[in-house]
C-alpha cells in the first residue's frame, strides 16, 4: 500500500524536527523544529496545527523509525495456530532496549514444511504514548502509522520479490539494517558506532 494512496500527508517526526510531506506538485514539504517524543503544550504545537489548518488537512499518516516500531522473528519447530504475546516478549526481551508490554506486539504467522515463523512487531510503547499524546493534541485523524522499514519494502516489492537486507542512514554513525522479502519486513535492527556489526545481524538471519 502506498503511503500515500489515502491520506494526502505524512507526517515524520524525529528526533529533533518534525518533517510533513504532501502529496501534491508544489510547496509539498514542511519543516519545523519541534520533539514531538516530549510532552508538548498546545501553545508549543500552535505552529504546526496552525500549518494543517492552512492546508486543509484533517487526516495525516505518521512514519515511525524502527526503534519504536521494531520488528522481530523468530522460528519454532512445529506448526502452531496461534502464540501467546508473553511468549515473543521474553523471546524479544534480549533484542530491544526498552520494557516490552505485551499487549502492544502484533504477529502473524507462515509455515514450511512442518516449521512455524513468527513474525512480530514490537512497540516501544513510552516514546509512542508521548508521541500519540501530542497528536491528539493538534486535533487530527490518524489514518495509521508506519515504520519506516516497511514505507521502504512497500516501495522495493513493486519491482523486487526476492528476499534482501536493505541498510539505511539515521545519523553519524548509526543505522539501521532490515531484512525483507516482498513488502514484509521480518527483522529491523538499529546499529550504532564506528564499528558497526553488521556481519552479527546477518549470521543471526
Amino acid at each position: 500500500m502506498s503511503l500515500f494512496s489515502k491520506p494526502k500527508a505524512v507526517l515524520w517526526p524525529k528526533s529533533d524536527s518534525v518533517q510533513v510531506y504532501l502529496d501534491r506538485s508544489d510547496n509539498n514539504t514542511f519543516s519545523l523544529d519541534i520533539n514531538l517524543w516530549k510532552p508538548r503544550t498546545e501553545e508549543e504545537l500552535k505552529q504546526l496545527g496552525d500549518y494543517y489548518r492552512q492546508n486543509h488537512i484533517n487526516q495525516i499518516s505518521v512514519l515511525l523509525p524502527d526503534d519504536i516500531i521494531v520488528t522481530k522473528s523468530f522460528i519454532y519447530d512445529s506448526k502452531i495456530s496461534k502464540v501467546d504475546p508473553t511468549e515473543i516478549a521474553s523471546l524479544a526481551k534480549s533484542q530491544v532496549n526498552f520494557d516490552i508490554k505485551p499487549e502492544l506486539i502484533e504477529y502473524s504467522l507462515s509455515y514450511k514444511d512442518d516449521k512455524t515463523l513468527i513474525r512480530s512487531t514490537i512497540i516501544d510503547s513510552v516514546p509512542y504514548n508521548i508521541l500519540v499524546e501530542n497528536l491528539t493534541k493538534l486535533g487530527l485523524s490518524i489514518e495509521g502509522y508506519w515504520n519506516v522499514s516497511s514505507s521502504i519494502a512497500n516501495i522495493v516489492a513493486t519491482f523486487n520479490p526476492n528476499e534482501y537486507f536493505f541498510i539505511y542512514p539515521v545519523g553519524k554513525n548509526e543505522v539501521t539494517i532490515f531484512l525483507a522479502k516482498g513488502n514484509a519486513v521480518y527483522l529491523t535492527s538499529p546499529l550504532k558506532g564506528v564499528n558497526l556489526d553488521i556481519q552479527k545481524i546477518l549470521n543471526y538471519s
